[in-house]
């Protein structure tokens, strides 16, 4: 469970979210997803509800408890066999920044800087940290690959020891 190949759609509003939780090595997560991929996941720091209520804000839909809509995509992430489809509501600079995020090998680490220079953002570092901080697909859109210019990891939302514990797992993999 390192890598994954992904495809990028587009979120349409009006588009029914479905949710389910489960329990991955790196501990339990909700997943949001739509008929056509998934558009959520979120390592459990909150009450789930907390989660449901972001997707809300974010995608205009409250996400619906559905374990048999949400089953073959969590299967797809576990095999990571095929793409998986990723259902992204951004800006167009934010979804560069998470295509450029599925990029970085898996089990290494790259810079905000550099990833703002490798999307023609000589000075955007800080951009690609607020496109980082807005991935709504965590995990899947490697967003604990990117560290400070010092190779220190910063705040991670779900804890610098999950983002460790994630790299150290793709290193070992």
């Amino acid at each position: 469970m390192n890598d994954f190949a992904v495809n990028f759609l587009t979120y349409e509003s009006n588009t029914p979210v479905y949710y389910n939780t489960y329990a991955s090595p790196y501990g339990d997560l909700v997943l949001m997803t739509t008929e056509s991929g998934v558009c959520g996941l979120h390592f459990l720091e909150e009450p789930p509800a907390y989660y449901l209520q972001l997707a809300e804000e974010k995608l205009g839909e409250v996400p619906v408890l559905a374990p048999e809509r949400t089953q073959a995509w969590w299967d797809c992430i576990q095999q990571a066999t095929q793409p998986l489809p990723l259902v992204a509501q951004g800006t167009p600079f934010q979804i560069s920044v998470w295509k450029a995020l599925c990029t970085i090998p898996s089990g290494t680490t790259r810079s905000y800087q550099t990833i703002a220079r490798q999307l023609g953002h000589t000075q955007g570092a800080r951009a690609v940290g607020n496109a980082v901080a807005n991935n709504f697909i965590g995990w899947l859109i490697p967003c604990h690959r990117v560290v400070r210019q010092n190779g220190q990891m910063g705040g991670y939302r779900w804890t610098v020891a999950r983002k460790k514990a994630i790299l150290a797992a793709e290193m070992h993999g």
